[in-house]
């Protein structure tokens, strides 16, 4: 059995975390991500884990995606139609119900730390993700800190700067970070020339700064990867700012106060939201529920029906 191992480049390894860093990792080595095990994890994954997107034909924007439903569909024909269609499927904390996934990212990261030793995390989320032959996905930017391991297939990534205002408003990334906006931002063509682009094949690591948003276009093979969500010292500082500034701006908009991480004003009102939340004092957040007037169907050209009478609440979200 070969063990999980990750080699970040000597030069690098001061400045993981904090710059883009192509690394090497042998995750395609391993038996984890062959088809046949990729089945069983769609079988047995809890549904409300398993997030299917598309290309949106009906909107006019053509970056525009929407989720599509699963009832009824097994895994070896989500599978298929990942391959033969045009789909994004983000198969959620595998590391909480195969321990297999917990065993192996906890392998990388100890990897990780031992050559980067400034790089230290809190926990650690584990993420699969399936896409297909020559798809692009929407620009969004992640609430917590994350990685991307290739496996198979490639593409290439577009990373903009770290929270640019342009490419990422405050007020979104204060509602992203809340768990109360989708990660999809908005799409500039003008803001282009910001970005900095790399390709990665299997056996890359892509490691990025935090809060920077990206987008990416696959080859013409089937793709997936390991995603990694953690949690440094630095980067729960920063998701909490942005959350203590959204609930100033819903409930004392005086007091908001400018997104400046190192401020003084910055740490009283993140410490002022520590405690509301301490003592159960924060209003309900909104829960995001996901519609849809379309189902996966592995007998149709596209691997999609139309939903009669729809829209109907997907699947991961009943």
């Amino acid at each position: 059995m070969v063990e999980a191992s990750v080699k970040v480049p000597e030069n690098d390894r001061a400045y993981f975390g904090t710059k883009v860093i192509k690394s090497s990792h042998n995750l395609h080595q391993t038996q984890h991500f062959g088809d046949a095990e990729l089945i069983e994890i769609l079988d047995n994954i809890p549904r409300s884990n398993l997030r299917v997107w598309a290309a949106d034909h009906e909107a006019n924007d053509p970056s525009a995606y929407m989720y599509v439903d699963t009832v009824g569909i097994e895994g070896k024909d989500i599978l298929d139609s990942v391959k033969r269609g045009a789909f994004w499927i983000n198969l959620q904390r595998v590391d909480k119900f195969f321990p297999q996934f917990k065993s192996l990212s906890g392998q990388l990261y100890e990897s990780l730390a031992a050559q980067c030793p400034r790089f230290q995390v809190s926990f650690i989320h584990s993420y699969i993700l399936l896409s297909s032959p020559k798809i692009y996905f929407q620009l969004h930017v992640d609430a917590h800190e994350n990685m991307f391991w290739c496996v198979r297939g490639g593409k290439n990534f577009y990373l903009y700067p770290p929270s640019h205002p342009k490419v990422a408003p405050r007020e979104f990334m204060e509602d992203i970070c809340a768990g109360v906006r989708e990660d999809f931002l908005p799409v500039a063509s003008e803001n282009r020339s910001l970005r900095h682009e790399v390709a990665i094949t299997p056996g890359d690591l892509l490691s990025w700064p935090h809060h920077s948003p990206h987008e990416f276009v696959n080859n013409d093979q089937f793709n997936v990867g390991l995603g990694t969500f953690h949690g440094t010292q630095d980067s729960v500082k920063r998701l909490l700012n942005y959350q203590a500034s959204r609930y100033f701006r819903e409930n004392f908009p005086l007091l908001r106060g400018d997104m400046d991480h190192e401020s003084l004003g910055m740490a009283l009102r993140r410490n002022l939201y520590r405690g509301v939340r301490k003592i159960g004092q924060l209003p309900a957040g909104r829960k995001i529920d996901f519609w849809t007037s379309y189902r996966l169907d592995p007998e149709q050209p596209n691997c999609m029906a139309k939903i009669e009478n729809g829209p109907v609440l997907a699947e991961c979200s009943r």
